[in-house]
């Protein structure tokens, strides 16, 4: 299952920018072993709740970005059904086209191999009356 993961570091120590963030790289890293999608990764510093606040409006536009995605994704889904029972539909028109030209080559076949003989018994009863 594929899903969208944000990390945020909430850290004293990062807050008061004594370190660097390090764990977020590494959480980073292991959700990218695992093959999901990475959306973002950051830590938090001074002014906290601002900051907060930032992080959890991009999130919800990410959020808003990946339902239209979604929804973009159902719609083509859709149309592509519809093609695909379109195609369906045309492929067996064809197939039945195909074996009602198979039958009347058959019957224009059969209808030859008769004219074809009656033909030859004609000829045939000419030469007779012509050997007469």
């Amino acid at each position: 299952m594929n899903m969208k993961t944000a990390i945020i570091t909430i850290s004293d120590a990062c807050f008061c920018e004594e370190r660097e963030d390090e764990t977020g790289p590494v959480i980073a890293e292991m959700i990218r072993e695992m093959e999901q999608t990475f959306a973002e990764r950051d830590a938090l510093y001074k002014d906290r709740d601002e900051a907060l606040a930032r992080k959890f409006q991009a999130l919800k536009e990410k959020e808003e970005e990946f339902k239209k995605t979604d929804s973009d994704r159902k719609e083509s889904e859709t149309a592509l059904k519809a093609m695909e029972e379109e195609l369906k539909k045309k492929e067996e028109d064809l197939a039945s086209r195909e074996e009602r030209l198979r039958e009347e080559r058959e019957s224009f076949d059969k209808d030859k191999k008769e004219w074809e003989g009656k033909f030859r018994e004609e000829q045939i009863h000419l030469n007779l009356l012509q050997a007469k």
